[in-house]
């Protein structure tokens, strides 16, 4: 009788259908906040750093960095979203890893990777999640 009183059956339901749900969530808020790094021309982390300037302006004055057709902003997608894992990355995009990590001879300008902004944005919406779900 205790255990209806409380709800704790539907709370039980509610937090197995959060297992399903929250996972998406998260990972299309990691998708967003990489696609907001295309917008920003920089990345977030504990701070902003916006991206190095193209070497020959005259070429492409006034197209946003890293932004041609939009391919590898579009190749950034959410491969898997589990209770255990959230995985997103930019698919079929080869030189990809080499705008985001950078090489000899191509500047570094991050739009996927570990941020503290992010963490901190995701760690808000679980709480956020678990206590919505909770209090119903």
């Amino acid at each position: 009788k205790m255990a209806s009183k409380w709800g704790l059956k539907e709370k039980l339901a509610e937090l197995q259908k959060m297992k399903s749900t929250l996972p998406v969530i998260l990972g299309a808020k990691i998708r967003n906040f990489s696609m907001d790094a295309f917008r920003k021309q920089g990345w977030t982390d504990s701070g902003f750093e916006r991206w190095k300037p193209r070497k020959y302006k005259k070429k492409d004055e006034g197209r946003a960095i890293l932004v041609k057709r939009g391919k590898l902003k579009r190749s950034i997608k959410v491969r898997s979203a589990n209770w255990t894992r959230v995985i997103v990355g930019s698919y079929g995009i080869p030189y990809a890893s080499v705008h985001n990590y950078g090489s000899r001879k191509m500047p570094k300008r991050t739009f996927l990777d570990k941020s503290q902004r992010l963490e901190r944005e995701l760690k808000g919406m679980i709480e956020g999640q678990f206590l919505r779900h909770l209090k119903k």
